[in-house]
């Protein structure tokens, strides 16, 4: 297959947008319909809600964002079950979170001693806030690796073999890696993918901020997931899709394209 090309003139990423919520919430594969996704994409129903602020032990501002669900059953001996869901409030002091359970439909059950990683992590840093897990499964370290953001301007890596207790590793992306007049990297997310001609095995899609206020997708490529080169443009400008903010990236796959 081809390797897919990144630039102004060809963008070969799919864009969607991140929606802040009091309640995280799962989708289910449907039948096809006058509103169905484009050809290859799967379709997707309302199925139930998984987590609700209100009915969890740690609660300190009344909202959760940006869901991570890995399945561990097939990577850990004796795991609290067989999925991991990770997830953050968004807003001060923030905070990485875990709940677990045996099926991708729930329930799903919070850890007890969450948050996992807080906004203060001695002697690495003391932030206002850290949010925005997202959680790879490393097939070469046998880890699972957490990327998540506190301040806005860093995106931090920590790892664990266990997927519940992690440990610090480095800043992976900070608004000094970007062009003069950054002011936010974050909302990253990470992702296994081949990009030969870069030297690169993952690639990390995130949002970024600048004195414009404006928010734009951009993204970086990677041999080992821990070093980072980053495109210096944009890969998804907000006037390109006539929004004034995007944001939440993610990646797909439809017909041989990233």
């Amino acid at each position: 297959m081809q390797e897919p090309q990144f630039g102004p003139d060809r963008r070969t990423f799919l864009r969607t947008t991140a929606v802040t919520g009091a309640a995280l919430a799962l989708g289910g594969l449907s039948t096809p319909s006058a509103s169905a996704a484009p050809g290859e994409f799967p379709d997707y129903t309302y199925v139930r809600t998984l987590l609700t602020p209100s009915q969890l032990k740690y609660n300190p501002t009344g909202e959760i964002i940006f869901p991570t669900v890995r399945g561990v059953y097939d990577k850990l001996a004796s795991p609290l079950g067989r999925y991991y869901l990770y997830y953050a409030p968004h807003d001060a002091p923030g905070g990485i979170c875990l709940a677990y359970g045996d099926s991708l439909e729930g329930p799903f059950t919070e850890y007890p001693a969450n948050p996992i990683v807080s906004n203060k992590w001695d002697p690495h840093y003391s932030v206002s806030h850290v949010s925005s897990p997202h959680v790879l499964w490393n097939e070469e370290t046998k880890e699972f690796w957490l990327y998540f953001h506190g301040e806005n301007t860093t995106t931090r890596l920590a790892r664990s073999k266990d997927g519940v207790h992690f440990t610090y590793d480095k800043v992976v992306l900070s608004t000094s890696m970007m062009p003069s007049g950054t002011t936010e990297t974050s909302y990253a997310r990470v992702f296994r993918h081949d990009l030969p001609a870069h030297g690169a095995r993952y690639v990390m899609l995130f949002m970024l901020n600048n004195t414009t206020n404006h928010r734009d997708i951009c993204w970086g490529w990677s041999a080992d997931g821990r070093n980072w080169t980053f495109d210096q443009s944009p890969l998804v400008r907000h006037s390109d899709v006539g929004a004034v903010n995007v944001g939440g990236p993610h990646l797909l796959t439809r017909g041989g394209s990233a």
